[in-house]
């Protein structure tokens, strides 16, 4: 005959095992609960909440003074693979290939106009002296010399921009 200690352990397993049955079967119909749940709200009954985003601003990168070279540095500017604006100078010995490469490449150009003299420039610098018409002209002859170009900003010339 098993001792009162050995009985009590028995039945103390057996209670703790009914137990855990009653939670087991209870979690398994909480489940089969869930996935029928699941089913009555499906994706497609739901309409999709999508927030919209405002932009702030947009940010634009300009590398000014190409036209000077027509190198590996140069180059190297156009493999970068960024969203980059090139201002490029009129008038020197790259200015024209190096707009052609860049805009070919899917870059935005624009024009760096000069604002005092430097070699090469001279027939585009703008100078303070200058009429509207005579800034006009220079202007209009400078974004033909670059036909790629967006836009322009200034090259130099601080007194001019007063």
């Amino acid at each position: 005959m098993p001792s009162k200690q050995n009985s009590i352990q028995i039945y103390v397993i057996i209670a703790l095992t009914a137990v855990l049955l009653i939670l087991a079967v209870r979690l398994l119909l909480l489940h089969r609960e869930l996935q029928e749940m699941k089913k009555e709200f499906a994706p497609e009954d739901v309409e999709e909440i999508v927030e919209e985003k405002s932009i702030a601003g947009e940010l634009t990168i300009i590398i000014d003074d190409f036209g000077y070279r027509n190198d590996e540095v140069s180059d190297g500017f156009l493999s970068l693979g960024v969203n980059l604006t090139f201002a490029v100078i009129p008038g020197h010995k790259y200015s024209r290939l190096f707009a052609k490469k860049a805009f070919e490449n899917g870059y935005e150009v624009i024009v760096h106009m000069p604002m005092e003299p430097a070699p090469g420039e001279e027939e585009f610098v703008l100078t303070a002296n200058m009429t509207s018409h005579e800034i006009e002209v220079r202007m209009e002859k400078a974004l033909d010399h670059l036909p790629q170009a967006v836009g322009m900003n200034n090259h130099q010339g601080s007194k001019v921009t007063e």
